[in-house]
């Protein structure tokens, strides 16, 4: 049987499923060769589990960040605002207090926000994150 934090990984990646977005994603562990045009990068951020009760009778609470890296080229328009744009979308598909469920795991998303981008070593993509702070084990 799966554990906590393969659960809490299944439900983060089944909601990724879910964006209404037609760019290619990286997922963790898979192979994947970036395109030249836009597209997504998916990575898992884990903290270590802790416990608040003295007597040891509380769960595990475990925390983490899921971070969507949206890669957009750089072209001779606007590509900040419209990445920012974009990321935005990304990070309202997380919203606050969103309750997600994987083989009886629930993961509360505390909040989501895109991060200020800037433009990839080689110049050709703007890279703009987008931060979605998680808790299970409440």
């Amino acid at each position: 049987m799966a554990g906590p934090e393969t659960r809490i990984h299944a439900a983060l990646m089944a909601r990724v499923e879910t964006l209404s977005t037609s760019l290619p994603i990286s997922y963790p562990g898979v192979t994947f060769d970036p395109p030249e045009g836009d597209y997504l990068r998916v990575s898992q951020l884990r903290n270590e589990p802790d416990r608040w009760a003295l007597d040891g009778t509380m769960p595990l609470d475990r925390m983490g960040l899921l971070q969507i890296d949206l890669f957009t080229r750089v072209t001779d328009g606007s590509y900040q605002i419209i990445a920012d744009a974009q990321a935005e979308e990304i990070a309202e598909h997380f919203p606050r207090d969103l309750r997600l469920t994987s083989g009886g795991e629930t993961i509360t998303i505390i909040k989501s926000w895109p991060m200020q981008g800037r433009k990839d070593p080689n110049g050709t993509h703007w890279h703009t994150p987008i931060r979605i702070e998680y808790r299970s084990g409440e």
